[in-house]
Protein backbone atom coordinates (compact mmCIF):
# COMPACT_ATOMS: atom_id res chain seq x y z
CA UNK A 1 0.00 0.00 0.00
CA UNK A 2 1.07 3.58 -0.65
CA UNK A 3 1.82 6.09 2.09
CA UNK A 4 0.67 9.67 2.42
CA UNK A 5 2.13 11.95 5.09
CA UNK A 6 1.71 15.50 6.23
CA UNK A 7 3.47 17.66 8.76
CA UNK A 8 2.16 20.75 10.51
CA UNK A 9 4.57 23.61 10.08
CA UNK A 10 4.47 27.26 11.06
CA UNK A 11 4.67 29.64 8.09
CA UNK A 12 4.47 33.18 9.33
CA UNK A 13 5.60 35.58 11.97
CA UNK A 14 4.62 35.46 15.59
CA UNK A 15 3.76 32.39 17.54
CA UNK A 16 0.98 29.89 17.08
CA UNK A 17 -0.32 28.23 20.22
CA UNK A 18 -2.61 25.24 20.05
CA UNK A 19 -2.73 25.13 16.26
CA UNK A 20 -5.15 22.44 15.17
CA UNK A 21 -5.51 20.75 11.81
CA UNK A 22 -8.68 18.97 10.83
CA UNK A 23 -8.06 16.32 8.18
CA UNK A 24 -9.86 13.53 6.43
CA UNK A 25 -8.50 10.91 4.05
CA UNK A 26 -10.56 8.38 2.09
CA UNK A 27 -9.61 5.54 -0.21
CA UNK A 28 -11.28 4.80 -3.59
CA UNK A 29 -14.05 2.81 -1.89
CA UNK A 30 -14.91 5.83 0.26
CA UNK A 31 -13.64 4.19 3.44
CA UNK A 32 -12.27 6.68 5.93
CA UNK A 33 -8.56 6.02 6.51
CA UNK A 34 -7.87 8.87 8.92
CA UNK A 35 -9.82 11.68 10.46
CA UNK A 36 -8.28 13.69 13.25
CA UNK A 37 -7.37 17.01 14.73
CA UNK A 38 -3.58 17.14 14.86
CA UNK A 39 -1.29 19.36 16.88
CA UNK A 40 1.57 21.57 15.68
CA UNK A 41 4.83 19.78 14.85
CA UNK A 42 2.97 16.48 14.49
CA UNK A 43 3.66 14.22 11.51
CA UNK A 44 0.83 11.94 10.37
CA UNK A 45 1.33 9.05 7.94
CA UNK A 46 -1.61 7.25 6.37
CA UNK A 47 -1.27 3.98 4.43
CA UNK A 48 -3.82 2.76 1.97
CA UNK A 49 -4.66 2.17 -1.65
CA UNK A 50 -4.60 5.32 -3.83
CA UNK A 51 -6.14 7.51 -4.98
CA UNK A 52 -6.51 9.42 -1.71
CA UNK A 53 -9.27 12.01 -1.33
CA UNK A 54 -7.91 14.64 1.04
CA UNK A 55 -9.37 17.58 2.94
CA UNK A 56 -6.95 19.63 5.06
CA UNK A 57 -7.93 22.58 7.23
CA UNK A 58 -5.43 25.44 7.65
CA UNK A 59 -3.62 24.34 4.49
CA UNK A 60 -1.10 27.20 4.76
CA UNK A 61 0.36 25.50 7.82
CA UNK A 62 0.73 22.03 6.32
CA UNK A 63 3.39 20.32 4.27
CA UNK A 64 1.90 17.39 2.33
CA UNK A 65 4.13 14.69 0.85
CA UNK A 66 3.16 11.79 -1.37
CA UNK A 67 5.61 9.20 -2.71
CA UNK A 68 8.40 11.26 -1.17
CA UNK A 69 7.51 14.42 -3.11
CA UNK A 70 5.95 17.65 -1.85
CA UNK A 71 2.38 18.28 -3.05
CA UNK A 72 1.44 21.91 -3.74
CA UNK A 73 -1.73 22.72 -1.81
CA UNK A 74 -2.15 26.29 -3.09
CA UNK A 75 -3.99 25.41 -6.32
CA UNK A 76 -6.43 23.27 -4.33
CA UNK A 77 -7.09 25.71 -1.48
CA UNK A 78 -10.18 27.89 -1.01
CA UNK A 79 -10.22 29.96 2.16
CA UNK A 80 -8.11 27.89 4.52
CA UNK A 81 -9.18 24.43 3.29
CA UNK A 82 -7.36 22.36 0.67
CA UNK A 83 -9.37 19.63 -1.09
CA UNK A 84 -7.67 17.36 -3.58
CA UNK A 85 -7.18 13.83 -4.84
CA UNK A 86 -3.72 12.31 -5.23
CA UNK A 87 -3.08 9.21 -7.34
Amino acid sequence: SEKLSYTLIHRGSGRILGLDLGSEHRNPSGDLLHSAVSQADETVTVSGQPPFTIAIGYAAGVELRYKGEAVALGPHTRGNVARLVVH
